[in-house]
């Protein structure tokens, strides 16, 4: 295709270019071609006649190449409908260089070739994987790679932490780093805080490094967890105020005293460990109770904790928030109360 251009002689090149692009004249879709000494630049129709590029230059007309164009998005990846592109896009997280997929069952024949697609879209990515869900009492996730190769061992980056994590072997979801932070900037000064499931430590590490705590505890039954929250206190310098314990809460916190705050983050089991979390809890401990359930089931949670609270000698729980975290499934959320436990 015949295109507008200017020449420069090839000493010139580079300052024209860099000029050009300045201004916004040149038309990156082609490539630049050269002809002995002289480099043809291609510019956009609209570019004026006479150009201040500090070199001298010649127009004319001349046959260019057309770069080719990666996808930038999901959408413009070919062979995939805009409307497969909005599922897969909704469905996805990014954990360092690995992308994890939620498939309804209807698209999941095409699985291969969206885990292609993303990988073409997003070159960073060194894996893509399909999530089956967490199961078991370690609260593993089942992931098949569809794309890219394994382990699927990588580095998250989340508020300013870098946090080693195992998807095929540890829990964690960047979905919840809004109520990492949350409960990070409730944290005051000198606080003894517990975190009774802590999976690979975004809450420990991050209240260790963002918030002044006296002590951090971190429990988990999964020993691949406590390693990696081991290894993210040290990596993000907060070693000596983060202690991980492997075993089940159960056994484990009543040997660690009373708490200021406690963060019980495991949806579909923390209720069951109320009375661990209250016993290990004094007047005016905050206690982050994380569940699944409709809004009823919530409130139940509530009523709960205050009976048991009551059958410890405590004169209670009050409820300070009740917050939606996300959408589990269609008419299930995940909830957190913040309790405040009463004299």
């Amino acid at each position: 295709m015949v295109h507008r251009a200017i020449s420069v002689h090839l000493r010139d090149g580079e300052p024209a270019r860099r000029r050009l692009v300045r201004e916004g004249w040149l038309d990156i879709s082609l490539r630049p071609k050269t002809q002995g000494d002289r480099l043809y630049l291609p510019v956009h129709p609209n570019t004026p006649e006479v150009l201040d590029i500090g070199v001298a230059y010649e127009w004319v007309t001349a046959v260019f190449e057309e770069r080719p164009r990666k996808p930038t998005s999901l959408r413009e990846a070919p062979g995939l409908p805009p409307e497969l592109a909005s599922e897969v896009t909704r469905s996805m997280d990014v954990i360092g260089d690995v992308a994890v997929l939620r498939l309804k069952d209807d698209i999941r024949p095409r699985a291969s070739e969206i885990g292609r697609a993303l990988m073409e879209v997003h070159p960073r990515l060194r894996a893509v994987a399909i999530d089956d869900g967490v199961h078991g009492e370690l609260r593993v996730r089942s992931l098949t790679i569809i794309a890219g190769e394994g382990p699927l061992v990588t580095t998250h980056r989340e508020h300013g932490m870098e946090l080693r994590v195992d998807l095929e072997q540890a829990y964690f979801s960047p979905r919840l780093a809004t109520e990492h932070r949350r409960v990070a900037d409730q944290v005051m000064p000198g606080e003894r805080v517990l975190d009774m499931f802590s999976g690979v430590g975004p809450f420990a590490v991050l209240v260790a490094r963002s918030a002044q705590p006296s002590q951090v505890h971190a429990v988990d039954l999964n020993e691949v967890a406590v390693r990696l929250v081991e290894e993210n206190a040290r990596s993000n310098g907060v070693d000596e105020l983060v202690t991980a314990h492997l075993g089940d809460a159960r056994e484990v916190v009543p040997d660690l005293g009373v708490f200021d705050r406690i963060i019980m983050n495991h949806p579909h089991g923390a209720r069951d460990f109320l009375d661990v979390a209250l016993g290990a809890s004094g007047s005016g401990t905050v206690i982050h109770l994380h569940l699944i359930g409709a809004l009823e089931e919530s409130d139940e949670a509530a009523d709960e904790a205050c009976r048991i609270a009551s059958d410890l000698g405590h004169g209670g729980v009050k409820v300070d928030l009740k917050r939606e975290v996300r959408t589990y499934s269609p008419g299930v959320l995940h909830w957190c109360l913040d309790l405040t436990v009463l004299e």
